[in-house]
């Protein structure tokens, strides 16, 4: 019964990564990206959303084919710091962003009938770019106040409280 929900998860992630994918892209270059810049973010979306299930199945299949009586583990320090920790951050950001992706499509087609298509598309650029970036598996946690102020890209002075100003005596 447990493989109905493996395969449901994977079909999922399927059909949400590659439409998440499709979208980024689809921002990438409506705001001027080359087209060697979209193909890479393309690449490293496709790695880390599919690389970890597909090593995973192959290599239960290579080892049942093999007749094996052992699976190969990939629960090592390196292993989970290239494979598992990469594939369950994406994983989570797309499934987070998926349905905000979908709701900016049905705003993207009532602005297309309202202002045209130029600010449609421009609309939507923009919300998946920010649904994406701004994802809560995005954003910085700050363990401190100068990680804070440096996550919010704004200088140490801007976060100060004002300075006490000498009372001036009456002459």
């Amino acid at each position: 019964m447990w493989f109905v929900y493996v395969f449901v998860g994977l079909a999922l992630l399927i059909a949400s990564g590659l439409y998440a994918r499709r979208r980024i892209a689809g921002a990438l270059a409506h705001f001027g990206v080359r087209d060697r810049s979209i193909r890479v973010v393309r690449w490293a979306m496709a790695w880390l959303l599919f690389g970890f299930p597909v090593l995973m199945i192959l290599s239960i299949l290579i080892s049942r084919l093999l007749g094996s009586a052992t699976l190969p583990r990939f629960d090592g320090l390196v292993a989970s710091w290239l494979l598992t920790i990469p594939f369950a951050w994406s994983m989570l950001v797309v499934f987070q962003s998926v349905l905000w992706l979908l709701a900016l499509d049905v705003t993207h087609f009532a602005v297309q009938r309202w202002r045209g298509a130029a600010a449609a598309a421009r609309l939507r650029a923009a919300g998946v770019l920010a649904v994406t970036a701004g994802s809560p598996c995005t954003r910085r946690r700050a363990s401190s106040r100068s990680a804070a102020i440096y996550a919010c890209g704004t200088t140490r002075s801007a976060h100060r409280p004002p300075r006490r100003q000498a009372r001036r005596r009456p002459p």
